[in-house]
């Protein structure tokens, strides 16, 4: 109920709420999340593909669209043994290959300098979408076909880690 005397003498009123805090980028909003992504892409300066070593990332594909990678993932830098494209519809590949670039995200996306990246990316899918499984056997196939696009760069490989995604606890 409104105060009738406020209302007579046009006093402002204000409405007190219980304050709510972001504690990550992730509770922003997907515009707010956005804006900080574009802003960090502005920054961020890539490796060059000539020099810069790769980290090879065996997962379930990545989607080389993303703001943050598709300038450090090359088209023929994206490989499947699995018999498809080699995109990422589970969504874990992308995030891993994220953060095997710039490492956590939310110190770099509310700051103002300059990001340079010191490496590049490249993507084997071995990891099939649900729900068919894959062969472990095949883990190897993948780093070394990789190794064709750039083959006097030097390379790390970052194996998939989420396996109790599969049901596994490998």
């Amino acid at each position: 109920m409104i105060c009738r005397f406020c209302l007579s003498r046009r006093i402002p009123i204000a409405e007190i709420r219980r304050p709510e805090f972001v504690d990550t980028v992730e509770d922003l909003s997907r515009d707010d999340q956005d804006e900080l992504t574009a802003d960090l892409v502005e920054r961020s300066s890539v490796a060059d593909p000539d020099v810069a070593p790769a980290v090879c990332h065996l997962d379930s594909g990545v989607r080389r669209s993303h703001a943050l990678l598709s300038s450090s993932l090359d088209p023929t830098d994206v490989h499947s043994l699995v018999g498809d494209a080699g995109g990422d519809h589970l969504g874990h590949g992308t995030l891993m290959a994220g953060l095997a670039l710039y490492g956590p995200l939310d110190d770099l996306l509310t700051s103002n300098g300059q990001v340079v990246l010191t490496h590049r990316l490249e993507s084997v899918k071995v990891l099939p979408d649900a729900p068919a499984v894959n062969d472990p056997l095949a883990y190897g196939l993948g780093h070394s076909s990789s190794r064709g696009s750039y083959p006097g760069t030097k390379a790390s490989v970052l194996y998939a880690s989420d396996c109790t995604a599969r049901g596994s606890s490998r």
